[in-house]
């Protein structure tokens, strides 16, 4: 069997097998009584059973597929109006954007309708990709677009509020960052990241250098920002390269701009921020065989590992993935991509472990070996199906046009071996990239982080997705152009409003906590903690702002019991409620079985708290020494 025999092969089990395989497992796990995880399922299923049908369906229509030198919908007798459509367009998307500036400006807190404004100009920026020959100058002035609609959607979160936390990873780094720019070098405050701290010093060298008023943690979002524009323009120039077709370039450019996964890395500013920008570097350069970029691998690889160390055996395993699908199927893998690259790799990792960071090396083996426990990551999936699967909707509509895209690549003999695998190794990553089954296991969701491939892997989702789009887009009727076009309006709507994405006013809300503190907030939660001589319970948010500080021995998790009764230490400790996030979310607390107060919990052991009449009932039973309107301390 020839090496596009293979490929025809593997692309006939994708498209019959398959989606009898999902349609199967659907069918079992309503058999089995669970009847929440086949609700769950089904954003991953449709998709899987959806895409062959329409593949089947329209392609024949795909033969002109990688057309360059003609707009999707032509017409060579334009009207005045039509020949002067994308001027109307960029017009629409400056009126769009402006707009977008002053609902930010005006409101406390996105409003739905920003939603509505940043997917308008999505799509008037996706009609001026598919309506109009795409030259040299188009291109710049869409990228630019594209560019300026990610900074305004994750500008618009971390720099608006007055301190954006995300996952309350960005209070520690900008505690470390505080103690850089005081003491004047790394000190032992920055523990396992003593070793690693080269974006902690990037941040701290620009504070330095621009001198602008901007508080810490906002000069990290501010310096982020830049990082995810540049990312984008790089999968631009890797699509281009790879596939050659400059408008499929610029819908995967567009498409990461509004991609949860991709959003969410924008807004946050913590050390692994910069690895998704390294890994699509590399993955640009391994397609050239000049001797200068492979040194440029190398340095990029070893960055990694000296960035966010922990980082490196996800990007190790996707760039193994391709080298074996290259083995497989009995194709050249790019030059610099041997065993000898991957050892490097490999020992450098290791060494690094061994040498520079025993302490990550002891936290990683003991996760491999700590027992499962149950997270709010199991507990939403299982509990609250209807919530996390509209919250999961975006990703079906990606990948419904992931795999359209995928097929078409295997299928023809347009596409290098290169293309192909590139497409199968997104295919292979899709258990691990979405939310589902491998998010069920506690250990792997939890002790293994598997949830952060979505960071690593969603690279060749926006790309494929993007094939995939202009392939049902160009083998579609007018009809069923206007259809898929809804399709990536909803696509967009949906993944910038999610609760993963806009946790600050998301359409539908999820068990978490909103990733903003106002400075109201944080001035209460500081003086509150300076004048307690004791502990300050706190809800989880609360105690992770407290542990970035001067205030770290003086915080613990809320402690209730199974009579809903509050745990102190001693009568010292303070109970700190945030009365204003409380009327929005529920409480993360400590659910304390044996009814004994237990000092710093394991922060695995949690659960959500309803702000109910015997909550309020039980806070009666103390004094209120403390209450600002949003924040309030009972001792």
């Amino acid at each position: 069997m020839n090496n596009l025999d293979k490929f025809v092969f593997t692309q006939k089990i994708i498209l019959y097998i398959l989606p009898i395989l999902a349609i199967i497992s659907i069918i079992m796990t309503l058999v089995l009584g669970k009847t929440n995880l086949a609700l769950l399922g089904s954003y991953l299923v449709i998709p899987m059973v959806l895409a062959p049908i329409l593949y089947i369906l329209l392609h024949k229509n795909t033969e002109k597929f990688f057309s360059n030198n003609e707009n999707i919908i032509s017409n060579p007798n334009k009207t005045y109006f039509e020949s002067h459509l994308f001027v109307l367009l960029l017009i629409l998307y400056v009126l769009g954007f402006s707009i977008s500036i002053i609902i930010l400006a005006i409101f406390d807190v996105r409003p739905f309708a920003y939603y509505g404004i940043i997917t308008s100009m999505a799509t008037f920026i996706l009609l001026e990709i598919l309506l109009f020959e795409i030259s040299n100058r188009k291109v710049i002035v869409i990228l630019l677009q594209i560019v300026l609609l990610a900074l305004n959607l994750v500008w618009g979160v971390s720099l608006k509020y007055y301190y954006f936390f995300g996952r309350t990873d960005p209070f520690l780094h900008a505690w470390y960052i505080f103690n850089l720019l005081k003491d004047k070098y790394v000190t032992d405050i920055f523990f396992q990241y003593q070793h690693f701290p080269l974006w902690h010093l990037t941040v701290a060298s620009a504070d330095l250098l621009f001198n602008i008023n901007l508080s810490i943690h906002k000069m990290m979002y501010f310096i982020n920002g830049f990082n995810f524009a540049v990312m984008i323009i790089v999968i631009y120039l890797l699509t281009s390269k790879l596939f050659k077709d400059k408008r499929i370039a610029l819908i995967s450019a567009l498409f990461a701009s509004i991609n949860t996964d991709m959003i969410i890395g924008g807004m946050h500013s913590i050390p692994r921020s910069t690895v998704s920008f390294f890994e699509v570097l590399i993955i640009l350069l391994i397609l050239s065989s000049d001797i200068r970029k492979n040194f440029l691998i190398i340095f990029l690889s070893l960055l990694i590992i000296i960035y966010h160390t922990v980082s490196m055996p996800f990007v190790l395993i996707i760039l193994f993935i391709i080298y074996i699908l290259h083995k497989l199927f009995g194709c050249v893998a790019p030059v610099f991509l041997d065993w000898k690259y991957f050892l490097l790799l490999i020992s450098s990792m290791f060494a690094n472990y061994i040498y520079n960071a025993q302490n990550v090396f002891q936290i990683l083996i003991s996760n491999f070996v700590k027992p499962e426990v149950t997270g709010d990551v199991v507990k939403s999936i299982i509990y609250t199906p209807m919530n996390e699967l509209f919250n999961y909707l975006q990703y079906s509509l990606l990948l419904l046009f992931f795999i359209f895209g995928t097929l078409v690549v295997l299928k023809s003999e347009k596409f290098s071996g290169f293309e192909k695998i590139f497409c199968l190794t997104g295919y292979l990553l899709i258990g691990v990239t979405f939310p589902g089954p491998a998010l069920l296991s506690q250990k792997l969701a939890g002790n293994f982080n598997i949830g952060r491939f979505g960071e690593y892997a969603m690279i060749f989702f926006v790309i494929v997705g993007a094939i995939g789009f202009k392939g049902l887009f160009h083998g579609a009727g007018r009809k069923l152009k206007i259809i898929i076009t809804m399709l990536f309006i909803f696509m967009t709507l949906l993944s910038i409003s999610n609760d993963f994405s806009a946790s600050d006013n998301p359409l539908i809300k999820r068990e978490f906590y909103t990733f903003y503190l106002n400075e109201e907030e944080t001035i209460a939660i500081n003086h509150i903690a300076d004048t307690t001589s004791g502990i300050v319970m706190s809800d989880y948010a609360t105690k992770r702002y407290l542990q970035a500080s001067a205030y770290k021995n003086k915080t613990n998790l809320i402690e209730i019991d199974l009579e809903d009764r509050i745990l102190k230490n001693s009568s010292n400790d303070n109970i700190l409620i945030r009365d204003e996030d409380l009327t929005k979310r529920k409480l993360r607390y400590y659910p304390s079985v044996s009814g004994k107060f237990k000092l710093n919990p394991g922060e695995k052991f949690f659960d959500y708290y309803c702000c109910t009449n015997i909550l309020q009932n039980n806070l009666k039973k103390y004094n209120k020494i403390y209450n600002s309107g949003g924040v309030s301390a009972y001792n």
